[in-house]
């Protein structure tokens, strides 16, 4: 995908009148937006490049690989449901065979912001994330929400968290995912009550709630059937091989399976060194806005009363790594959700549409964007009992 599109505007008619589309990619992203899409959306087939995935179907529909799909494809309008890195490379394949990027293809995020806005007045985002908990069962060196960092990690308090989903959802019709993560969320102790006030409130308007999880920690019988009655599905990030809790994982699965939880286990784990904040990046505010535009995350962060289009910021800010500026988060009790304008300022800053062209942290973040190649084992283990040493200021 050769351009970043952070505003609405990009689509033209043919886009916002459309009843028909193909959706490219049935992965996790696709997977939590599909109720959405089928409800609003003639759907005739899906492409994925998993050939075997090829000749099944998904709810009635055919899966097809691109090429099965090539000959069928003229006229049709492609939405690419996936990652920014995989989006990309889709893009390219595209580009190769003659379709054009907004003309005949466009990423999720920037479809769903723009026809939902121009036909209903609705905001639409794909994926939201809420850190219930700083506490964590590992103490991963290059963990993204720096746990090692933080002195005196606690639980987020259960009014503190339905406050801000309260404020979210007056401002925002409807989330493909929302996620709930730590730290470990399942150490919270009052993780019942956070799921029920979620659940029981918001449920119908988000496609998946999911619950983000090293698989360490069995959930009690009560707050199993809680996620079976609402459809809650556990991710399990596998680091198996980093720490040895391969039994401890297995009784995890064993549990949800019993009791009609729906799960993931995700053993392909990609981690990058962020850099920040032993010897973070040092970019220009024209480096930074094309790191930002590399990095892309495709989920925001909702957390002390703000959106944030990162959610890393709020963890580097919660644990006193660094001082966020403007454009990092988005006060949402500032938004007036009766004010078209207040509503479409977030829908734009949820795309990526913000003043400088980057978030202030994208200069010193490596962020895991194709420009960070600086891979490294994920699950790696820092001594407990001391908090990181951090060798310079990040900022």
């Amino acid at each position: 995908m050769s351009n970043f599109y952070t505003h609405l505007g990009v689509l033209d008619q043919t886009w916002l009148d459309c009843r028909e589309i193909v959706v490219y990619g049935l992965g996790v992203m696709a997977l939590k937006s599909m109720e959405s899409l089928r409800r609003d959306f003639e759907i005739p087939f899906i492409i994925d490049n998993d050939p075997k995935k090829a000749g099944t179907h998904y709810a009635g529909i055919p899966i097809l690989t691109l090429e099965q799909a090539r000959e069928k494809l003229p006229g049709k309008k492609i939405v690419i449901a996936s990652t920014y890195g995989v989006s990309r490379a889709i893009a390219k394949t595209l580009d190769a065979i003659g379709f054009r990027e907004t003309l005949d293809y466009c990423a999720l995020d920037l479809f769903a912001a723009e026809w939902y806005w121009h036909n209903r007045r609705e905001v639409h985002l794909v994926e939201v994330h809420t850190t219930i908990t700083e506490q964590c069962t590992f103490n991963c060196k290059n963990c993204n929400m720096f746990m090692p960092y933080f002195e005196s990690p606690r639980h987020l308090p259960v009014r503190e968290l339905t406050d801000d989903f309260d404020l979210f959802f007056a401002r925002v019709d409807w989330v493909s995912g929302f996620g709930l993560l730590g730290g470990e969320p399942f150490l919270h102790p009052e993780l019942y009550e956070i799921l029920t006030h979620l659940c029981g409130r918001y449920a119908g308007r988000i496609g998946e709630i999911s619950i983000i999880t090293n698989g360490t920690i069995v959930p009690d019988q009560r707050l199993l059937e809680l996620m079976a009655r609402h459809n809650v599905c556990v991710h399990i990030s596998d680091y198996s091989k980093a720490v040895p809790y391969a039994e401890k994982q297995a009784q995890v699965v064993r549990a949800l399976m019993d009791s009609g939880v729906d799960y993931r286990v995700n053993e392909s784990l990609v981690w990058t060194d962020f850099g920040f904040p032993n010897h973070p990046w040092r970019l220009s505010k024209e480096q930074a806005a094309a790191h930002m535009q590399s990095c892309a995350p495709v989920f925001r962060g909702l957390n002390s009363g703000r959106l944030y289009f990162c959610h890393v910021v709020w963890a580097a800010q919660r644990c006193g790594l660094y001082e966020p500026a403007g454009a990092d988060s988005l006060c949402l009790a500032a938004i007036d959700p009766s004010s078209d304008a207040d509503r479409r300022a977030l829908l734009e800053y949820s795309l990526g549409s913000m003043a400088g062209g980057s978030l202030s942290f994208c200069k010193f973040c490596g962020g895991c964007g194709s420009d960070n190649r600086n891979f490294v084992q994920p699950a790696i283990q820092a001594p407990r009992g001391v908090q990181m040493h951090i060798k310079e200021a990040g900022r």
